[in-house]
């Protein structure tokens, strides 16, 4: 939509900009953190048996599936809601609200990882439930693609966040196999809803897609002791610490 309003190049050159004074702030304000040499890199094995890092990259890989089999064919969906020639209109909402959502994860993340983790999945989940159930009614279906969008800007960093805590010191190796995890999810996630759209019809996309945030759901609902832990409650371990003394005084 931008694009069309001012010309892709004013956006590119605007992106850029963007892009330059990110990686300006990241080299001034984010401290650094000490990279693995040549003889120190763990194998790729060896990471994925740690506990939990497996549990991350499944539940990435299906993350990214279920949203590629709709997102690839968003048009085709938003046609259905007769909403064809307001496709930018609605990206430009879906990208408001993921900047929002990456927002807020941010502010909660270090504390909320696992919470954060189960209420991005279950949201997908119920937009895809929207989109299949109500996805002819263009106002729900804007209104669905908002929530779509804010969940989207959290996801990333919900499982990068996991990938590293999972990963011990072996956090470069990690975080390369996460983002191929990811990549690979896009791949399939497209293919998975050309085949729903061609095989059936575009009703059967939101269907994918519950039916894969569902089984992502179950993998970070059961991985709670390794990627996805509940916080910390270090106000009860300290009291639980101080009873005994305080009974044997």
């Amino acid at each position: 939509m931008s694009a069309g309003l001012v010309g892709w190049r004013t956006v590119f050159i605007v992106m850029a900009a963007l892009a330059l004074t990110t990686a300006g702030w990241v080299l001034v304000a984010v401290p650094e953190v000490a990279g693995e040499t040549a003889g120190e890199r763990t194998p790729l094995v060896r990471v994925v048996r740690r506990p939990g890092v497996l549990a991350v990259l499944l539940a990435a890989f299906a993350f990214e599936v279920g949203h590629m089999a709709v997102f690839t064919y968003v048009a085709p969906v938003l046609s259905r809601a007769g909403l064809s020639g307001q496709v930018g209109a609605v990206l430009l909402v879906f990208g408001a609200s993921a900047m929002a959502g990456l927002w807020v994860t941010g502010l909660l993340i270090d504390r909320h990882l696992r919470g954060l983790a189960l209420a991005c999945l279950s949201l997908f989940a119920m937009v895809m439930t929207a989109l299949a159930l109500v996805g002819t009614n263009p106002v729900l279906v804007v209104a669905a693609t908002a929530v779509w969008g804010f969940t989207l800007g959290g996801a990333p960093t919900i499982f990068q966040t996991a990938s590293a805590h999972a990963a011990g010191g072996a956090v470069d190796v990690a975080q390369s196999m996460l983002v191929t995890a990811l990549n690979a999810g896009m791949a399939a996630g497209s293919l998975t809803g050309g085949i729903a759209l061609s095989s059936l019809d575009v009703a059967s996309l939101p269907w994918a897609g519950l039916a894969i945030f569902a089984a992502a759901l179950v993998v970070v609902s059961l991985a709670r002791h390794h990627a996805f832990p509940p916080p910390a409650r270090p106000d009860r371990d300290h009291v639980l610490d101080a009873t005994p003394t305080q009974a044997g005084g």
